[in-house]
């Protein structure tokens, strides 16, 4: 269970990849990370990718104050991709998404990351 992230300046974009089970306090800790991270904040793009996530362990309560606090520190790209090829995460995507929704942001879950890439129009 780990994340890491690049960000790509010259496109202002930041692809950020998990793997493994993703727990609340792992989303905490990168949420955490990223906040700092001036680089991060001045993307308008973001890639979430979770294709090599097994498990996730994230309660509809949590992505919901999750969105309330990212919100609230006034974390927010043009352009979202959530890549969530398994039916659980894909699920939570959406959920999160639904949170999220509130006119600021463009996002979208994906199953399939070139077509993310196309959506977010950085070459992958």
């Amino acid at each position: 269970m780990s994340y890491t992230y690049r960000v790509y300046p010259e496109h202002s974009f930041v692809a950020v990849r998990f793997d493994g089970v993703v727990t609340e306090a792992l989303m905490d800790e990168f949420v955490e990370e990223t906040l700092l991270d001036r680089n991060f904040l001045a993307c308008a793009k973001e890639l979430m990718d979770w294709r090599d996530v097994h498990d996730a362990e994230l309660s509809g309560a949590y992505l919901r104050d999750l969105a309330r606090r990212i919100d609230g520190a006034g974390l927010k790209f043009d352009y979202l991709a959530l890549v969530m090829p398994q039916s659980l995460s894909y699920g939570l995507a959406r959920m999160y998404q639904a949170y999220r929704d509130n006119g600021d942001e463009s996002a979208r879950v994906f199953r399939d990351i070139s077509e993310a890439y196309a959506w977010l129009g950085v070459p992958g």
